[in-house]
């Protein structure tokens, strides 16, 4: 297999691979959308919503992390090509600078980690306060990934 088509692979099976994570964070995001918000942080944490909100939380942790990768650098270059990744690149910059990365890290690490103490108090409450912020980059995933997504499809990449 000649370099390129290599290259080309590569970046078609991580680009279906974001998609999947995405669409895993989308579907507890769904989840947590639907259900009526609670009585306050005192009963949050055995509340349906705020549970899928810390699942979406998690999911979107693993997102994050998988764009950073250094594997998806190929398909990180195809998608700012394609859909242009300058909103979702400012989004995720301005989450490590203000520590909202960290936030979405810790919830991750509490939501699948319960064997570990140090991650109980910090992770369970990570999420109170920044929902804007997490449904922003979301969204610029939801774009940029369609974006990629369409141009699959459209037959942009052969």
């Amino acid at each position: 297999m000649v370099a390129e088509e290599r290259d080309e692979k590569e970046t078609r099976i991580g680009l279906y691979n974001l998609h999947d994570v995405f669409l895993n964070a989308s579907l507890l995001r769904k989840a947590m959308l639907a259900c009526p918000i609670g009585q306050g942080p005192k009963t949050a944490h055995a509340e349906a919503r705020f549970r899928y909100e810390r699942m979406w939380t998690s999911s979107l942790s693993i997102l994050v992390e998988a764009w950073h990768s250094t594997p998806m650098r190929g398909v990180r270059e195809y998608l700012d090509e394609v859909s242009g990744t300058a909103e979702l690149t400012k989004l995720l910059r301005a989450a490590r600078k203000s520590g909202l990365q960290d936030k979405l890290s810790d919830t991750r690490h509490y939501m699948c980690q319960k064997d570990q103490r140090e991650f109980w108090d910090k992770g369970r409450s990570a999420p109170y306060g920044n929902l804007t912020e997490r449904e922003e980059i979301h969204m610029a995933f939801s774009t940029v990934l369609l974006g990629g997504m369409n141009s699959l499809h459209d037959g942009e990449m052969s």
